[in-house]
This record gives structure tokens, sequence and C-alpha cells, in this order.
């Protein structure tokens, strides 16, 4: 159980404590991470609109167009297009390049097949989380988060890093 947190089963919002906001997620794929946050309310294809080798998005009429993907948490709506998305999830994995997470408002079991092959092939891991459209929304009003491997999201108002006392504390909770 979190501390100062009002335990819901549903996906969405939870409670704030301070500057600090929970969100209840269901993961799609567990894992635990820490990042800014990188949000946009259009849906992303992995496909074509973002460049594998250097992690930014490609797409010119993207609201991320030119932003690097490396270290942050990425907050979509879903993804869009191909199912060749997932296999430019896994190269961004392997190159260095991912999102260190990816919060989506509906599920794309796309996107969670790089994750899962990155994982079992690789070692890699990427946490992609469903908050649904309560928590995707909340999501904008924040600078960064943290992601326990239960699903919780913890929202931020400041920049945080995965050095920071806040991802230690994200990933301490694995072991409560």
């Amino acid at each position: 159980m979190l501390v100062g947190a009002v335990v819901r089963r549903e996906v969405g919002f939870r409670r704030c404590v301070r500057s600090l906001c929970t969100l209840r997620g269901q993961p799609l794929v567990r894992g635990a991470a820490a990042g800014p946050l990188l949000h946009s309310r259009v849906a992303l294809s992995f496909w074509g609109s973002v460049d594998p080798m250097q992690g930014s998005v490609t797409e010119p009429h993207h609201p991320l167009h030119r932003q690097r993907l490396k270290g942050t948490v990425l907050v979509l709506p879903c993804g869009r297009g191909s199912s060749t998305s997932s296999q430019v999830l896994l190269q961004l994995m392997l190159n260095g390049h991912a999102p260190a997470a990816i919060l989506l408002r509906d599920p794309d079991p796309i996107l969670c097949v790089g994750a899962i092959v990155a994982h079992e092939m690789f070692d890699k891991s990427m946490p992609i989380i469903v908050v649904g459209e309560d928590g995707f929304n909340k999501l904008a009003g924040h600078k960064s988060v943290t992601i326990d491997i239960d699903g919780s999201v913890r929202l931020f108002q400041g920049n945080i890093t995965q050095s920071s006392e806040a991802a230690a504390l994200c990933l301490s909770l694995i072991h409560i």
C-alpha cells in the first residue's frame, strides 16, 4: 500500500498529497521508471514518425516534432498505425534512445510487443501503463513522474531525474 494514498480499484486519479498526486494505472508491461513528461494529445506512429537511431519525432505535423524521446515518460492517447511500431520501439530500446516509460490513455497492444520482446530477449525493460481518460488529462499539468511496478504513477510539478530522491522513493516501493 502506498503511504498517504487512498486505494481505489479503477484506473484514474487517486489523491493529491502536497504537490504530489498519485494515479492508479493498469500495467500492460510492468516496470519502474522516472523522468520528465513528454505529453501529446495526438497519437503517434513509431513507424515512420520516430527515428529509431536518434530517438526523435520526425513527423513534421506532430506536436512533438523534433523532440527526443530518450529518458522521457511519453504520454500519448494511444499508438497509431502500423504493427511495425513495436519493431521501432524495440530498436529504440536497444539503441538506448527509448523513453523511460509510456503512459497511455487507451491500451495499445502493438507497442507492448516491442517492450515485451526487449525484456524477454535482451533484458531491457520499459513500463507501459494505461492511465485512462482522467489520468491522461491530469498528467498534462505536471512536469515529471515516477512509476512503480504496480502501475502507480506519482506526479510532480517540478523536474526530477532518475537519480533524484523522488525516483528512489518510487523504486523503493517495489519492496513494500
